[in-house]
């Protein structure tokens, strides 16, 4: 069954409308920053191991269109196109980031002797075709560590087949697992003594 979208409500509707009022929709600055560093653009879609395509940014090519759909909030629009270009970007020197060939980054710190990965996005295929674009136009150093500055399955997937690279997590505290490992009260420990 094919998707239908919904009309956007009259109160939707001209929430929106008047949300593009509280904006500069000119300014085009955005745009620019986004594109600062830009290395190399994506060779291709993403395809798995099996020949399916994973990702294709072609996909999205309706969000270069200005018209904003009176159904989006003309911020979250203006976002959605700001971070639409994918590829390969020098943030600064030594530090790169391969964007938007999936739903996360791939950050790359160069060192002197090794690269230090932040993330690895949420795919092996995304995380291979961002290393690959990484020793194409970077650098071909050894990976030293990579860190994770958030954890779930996909993320840690994509760097940890077969690999005797370090790794580090954040560490994960919560009020729960604080309480069970702190030590008794000390009304606790007079009772027992």
């Amino acid at each position: 069954m094919a998707y239908i979208p919904k009309r956007a409500t009259p109160a939707t509707a001209a929430a929106n409308s008047a949300a593009v009022a509280r904006y500069d929709m000119d300014d085009r600055q955005d745009f620019a920053d986004a594109d600062r560093g830009f290395i190399a653009p994506f060779p291709d879609k993403l395809h798995g191991a099996d020949g399916r395509v994973i990702f294709d940014a072609s996909n999205f090519d309706y969000i270069a269109d200005d018209a904003v759909p009176d159904t989006v909030h003309p911020s979250l629009w203006r976002q959605s196109q700001v971070i639409r270009k994918g590829g390969l970007y020098k943030v600064v020197d030594g530090i790169y980031q391969v964007r938007s060939n999936d739903i996360a980054n791939l950050t790359v710190v160069e060192g002197e002797t090794g690269l230090v990965i932040v993330d690895c996005m949420a795919s092996v295929e995304a995380a291979s075709q961002g290393m690959t674009m990484i020793r194409e136009h970077v650098s071909d150093k050894p990976v030293a560590a990579v860190i994770y500055t958030h954890t779930h399955t996909s993320t840690t997937t994509a760097a940890s087949r077969g690999s005797s690279v370090p790794r580090r997590w954040p560490r994960a505290r919560c009020r729960s697992s604080r309480r069970a490992r702190s030590p008794p009260s000390t009304s606790t420990r007079s009772a027992r003594t």
